[in-house]
Formats: C-alpha cells, sequence, structure tokens
C-alpha cells in the first residue's frame, strides 16, 4: 500500500549563519597561505599554528569576521585567516626560537629524560626505558602515597649517557 505523505508547508528560509570554508582560506586576490600550506611550510602542525593564533603567540592577516553574532566574542572556527609571505617568515623565525630553546643542552651539565629525547628524535618513553636499569644515573624518586602517584625524575649523566647512545647505535 503506498503511504500518503503529506505536502509540507512552505516556510521561508530562516537566515542562519553558515560557517566559512573552515579557516584554512586563501584571500579573495589568491595572495597568501592556508594555515594548514604554512603550518606545513614552517614545519609544524596546524594544530600548534592555531594554538599560538589563538594564544596571540603569532598574529596572521585575519579576514573580516562574520557581523551576525550580534556582539558576541567570534569563536576560532568562524574566524578566518591568511599567511602572507612576511608573516610566513615571522612564523619561520618563531619556529627556528622554540626548537633553539628546546633542544639546548648546556655541555657539562646532565641531561634530563626530554633534552635526549629532543636530541635523539626519540621519545621520552623509549629514552626512560634505555636508562632505567643503566648504572651511574640519578633517580629522584618521590614513593606513591594513598592520593598521589610516585614520581622519578631521571638525571643522567654525559657521559653514561654518550655509553648507552654509542652502544645503541653500534
Amino acid at each position: 500500500m503506498p503511504s500518503k505523505s503529506k505536502p509540507k508547508p512552505d516556510r521561508p528560509a530562516a537566515k542562519k549563519f553558515l560557517p566559512p570554508s573552515g579557516h584554512n582560506v586563501f584571500s579573495a586576490k589568491g595572495e597568501g597561505y592556508s594555515l594548514e600550506r604554512a603550518a606545513k611550510l614552517a614545519g609544524i602542525s596546524e594544530g600548534l599554528l592555531i594554538l599560538w593564533i589563538t594564544t596571540e603567540r603569532f598574529t596572521p592577516v585575519e579576514l573580516d569576521r562574520p557581523d551576525d553574532l550580534d556582539g558576541r566574542d567570534c569563536p576560532f572556527q568562524y574566524r578566518r585567516f591568511v599567511i602572507t609571505d612576511a608573516n610566513l617568515r615571522d612564523l619561520r623565525k618563531l619556529v627556528e626560537k622554540t626548537r633553539a630553546v628546546a633542544t639546548e643542552h648546556k655541555t657539562g651539565s646532565n641531561w634530563t629524560l626530554k633534552e635526549l629525547a629532543d636530541a635523539t628524535g626519540f621519545s621520552t618513553d623509549t629514552i626512560r626505558d634505555w636508562f632505567q636499569d643503566e648504572a651511574g644515573i640519578l633517580v629522584l624518586e618521590r614513593p606513591e602515597t594513598r592520593k598521589k602517584r610516585g614520581y622519578k625524575t631521571f638525571t643522567i649523566p654525559e657521559a653514561v649517557a654518550e655509553r648507552v647512545l654509542r652502544r645503541r647505535t653500534q
């Protein structure tokens, strides 16, 4: 038996704000880069670039914000940016400065797990596995209590780090 469907009354289309095609848009003139492309060219993830923009560590050119948000703050997904060549140069400088600080190790001092991980390109978990039973490292341990989990802080002398890395690369 065929089903009878009631005709739907014609309703006027409500004015609805549709988000643009995302914050990865090009300018109307075709100049500049999307956030995705700029992040790739700078050697960072798009998520990190978005974090830097939202925390105002990096400020690209922002295209017009939508005006039908009734005075409310504009959510990030509705904002549109374009990265110019000058912005891209600034972004690359910021990335290099950040990497230099992250991988800086003073000669003659002990290594932390994070410093060794950054210097070798391995994860901190891998470095921890390599060094946890190694003789000569300093382990500061705070035992677990009922309310707090235990912590181990590894400090690795340079001689021990060189010995283990030499053994691992052979």
